[in-house]
């Protein structure tokens, strides 16, 4: 997760400008299938950046989905979404 982030976040141009920094944690639910759905911002920090960290998550392949009793089930997650300019 960690290698696509930082190989797909786009830090938005209007937030470089401004210096908007911060941790934006987006909430998914990672579907049996393992796509993700009911992506939305928990912790939102500005609308640039939130609106970003949105645009990243949605773009990610599958996850593996959670298990119980061997079978695959959905679950939520919550997925930090990091802005720095250092």
């Amino acid at each position: 997760m960690l290698t696509f982030m930082d190989t797909h976040l786009q830090y938005p141009k209007m937030a470089k400008l401004n210096s908007f920094e911060g941790k934006v944690v987006v909430r998914a639910t990672v579907a049996a299938n393992g796509t993700l759905e009911k992506i939305e911002v928990k912790n939102p920090v500005d609308p640039i950046l939130d609106a970003a960290a949105i645009e990243a998550v949605k773009s990610m392949p599958k996850w593996l989905p959670a298990l119980q009793m061997g079978r695959p089930v959905k679950c939520n997650v919550n997925i930090p979404v990091n802005f720095s300019l250092n």
